[in-house]
């Protein structure tokens, strides 16, 4: 595991780009030292180009080949000095191309910005308006802390994901970096020498494996393993470590199968996050009894105080398989030194799991997952963070699950595809929402995360016909955070996206 954890956080792995193939290749290459025999492909499915996949938006072919960032005063003293290969996140996802050397100021409502580059410091919650303005007044790009955070006293540096359509670059910096700017912009003006190269190269790449026992029993009886394959680097825990539990998996199996064991059937699909594994599902003809996503389960506790969760699909969709995989979590607890108890929780569906959920798919999925990993969508997502010992126990823990589960598959028929029935997809949904309803959902985004749990969950609902009443009901548990009054506004807005999808 080490081995897949050491590689993967060495490559920037964004959701359309070149390297993402390359990651794939190189897991499959892991797979095939040790089963020859198994069904191993890597698949491309074409990125941009307006392409949608169950109503995600493919993203855009984009891969970095290199990121700088020097900034120095109008008298040539060098204040700031960053390398995207030294300084993984640097460069923002879907950053336009840029190479050359311009004005940097701070940011100003009122300022003559266009041809400079902008210095914001904030904080994420007003980035996307800060942004929104600063690409209107025709800047070249934004220099901000505003995805920075301390975690133990030390400050990282935070990841930032750019629309597709993106006409600027942005670099992620600390707060620290900000006020070394800000300091030498005090004494005399200062400029910034940026270059930032990309290719606008890409697909969307998907690793499939299926193991020797896939042979022996019917697609309808399968039991998928996702875990998302894509992450700019570090990455280590989210998601290198759930890429090396599932390859683990797949080598655990194949052991067995040699010492003359029966295996069940299992698929591992390595896809990018939500896109990739709905261009899968929307291309593949088969249907899992049940699913077992891995995100982000490497975390050690001494370090980062997450326990691993275990995320049950929704009440409609629970069954036997995760009752059986609960019990095996329990029963196996985990023994290992600084060890926590796991801790089960409500379907929550902030990652791929969620989209078996919609009514167009329809199949049980549960996660393992570490929320509360401090370290997440930071620099310092690193291996030194990662608990050996904690993923050795989750492989036992799935491994004895597959090899003794005798759960019935999940048999109900899934709705046809349509804009009515795919996952919830919050960036599509937003695009439907008035301008009123758009601003206020995503003010109310920042202050609270799990709004997108609440609008998820009325969304599945209403595919299955749940109406309001359903709601005060202890099925979306989590929901009753939110005041009647509040649950009603939110339940009328996906009720008039969905009106509108009609149409």
């Amino acid at each position: 595991m080490e081995r897949v954890i050491r590689y993967l956080q060495s490559v920037d792995r964004y959701q359309g780009a070149l390297t993402t193939y390359e990651a794939c290749q190189e897991i499959a290459t892991i797979l095939r030292e040790f089963n020859r025999d198994g069904e191993i492909h890597v698949r491309t499915y074409e990125a941009g180009s307006g392409k949608k996949y169950l109503g995600f938006d493919a993203p855009t072919p984009w891969t970095l080949l290199d990121g700088k960032l020097r900034a120095s005063t109008a008298s040539g003293k060098l204040v700031l000095s960053l390398q995207h290969e030294v300084q993984p996140l640097l460069v923002a996802t879907n950053s336009c191309g840029f190479s050359g050397v311009a004005k940097l100021l701070e940011y100003c409502p009122d300022a003559d910005i266009q041809n400079c580059i902008v210095l914001f410091r904030g904080d994420r919650s007003t980035f996307a308006r800060i942004y929104e303005d600063v690409e209107r007044r025709g800047a070249y790009g934004i220099v901000t802390d505003a995805f920075c955070k301390t975690i133990q006293d030390v400050e990282a540096r935070g990841r930032i994901e750019l629309p597709n359509d993106s006409t600027m670059f942005v670099c992620s910096i600390t707060r620290e970096e900000v006020s070394t700017l800000l300091d030498a912009m005090v004494e005399e003006p200062a400029e910034a020498k940026v270059q930032i190269e990309v290719e606008n190269a890409g697909d969307i790449s998907v690793l499939e494996y299926r193991n020797t026992g896939a042979h022996k029993s019917p697609a309808a009886s399968e039991v998928w393993i996702t875990a998302h394959i894509c992450h700019p680097r570090p990455g280590a825990n989210d998601n290198a470590s759930g890429v090396a539990v599932a390859v683990e998996l797949a080598h655990l199996l194949h052991q067995i199968e040699l010492c003359g064991g029966e295996t069940p059937s299992v698929r591992i699909i390595f896809a990018p996050e939500y896109v990739g594994l709905a261009a899968y599902l929307a291309d593949c003809r088969e249907r899992a009894g049940f699913v077992i996503n891995i995100d982000t389960v490497g975390g050690d506790p001494d370090i980062t105080g997450a326990p691993i969760e275990l995320e049950l699909p929704p009440p409609y969709l629970s069954s036997e398989y995760d009752e059986q995989l609960v019990a095996t979590m329990i029963k196996l607890g985990p023994n290992f030194d600084g060890a926590r108890e796991p801790v089960v929780i409500p379907f929550v569906g902030y990652s791929d799991h969620a989209l078996f959920a919609a009514s167009c798919i329809n199949i049980p999925a549960v996660q393992f997952g570490q929320s509360s990993d401090p370290f997440n969508h930071t620099d310092l997502d690193l291996i030194k963070n990662i608990s050996f010992p904690q993923l050795e126990w989750i492989c036992s823990t799935i491994l004895r699950f597959l090899t003794f589960n005798t759960a019935k598959p999940h048999e109900e028929e899934a709705d046809e595809v349509s804009a009515m029935s795919v996952p919830f997809n919050i960036r599509s949904f937003l695009n439907c929402c008035s301008i009123e309803e758009r601003m206020l959902i995503s003010s109310d985004l920042q202050k609270n995360k799990k709004i997108y749990m609440f609008l998820q969950k009325i969304w599945l609902g209403m595919q299955r016909g749940i109406n309001k009443k359903f709601f005060d009901e202890k099925d979306f548990e989590g929901i009753h955070e939110l005041d009647s009054s509040e649950i009603e506004r939110y339940v009328e807005i996906v009720r008039n996206v969905r009106n509108s999808l009609k149409v």
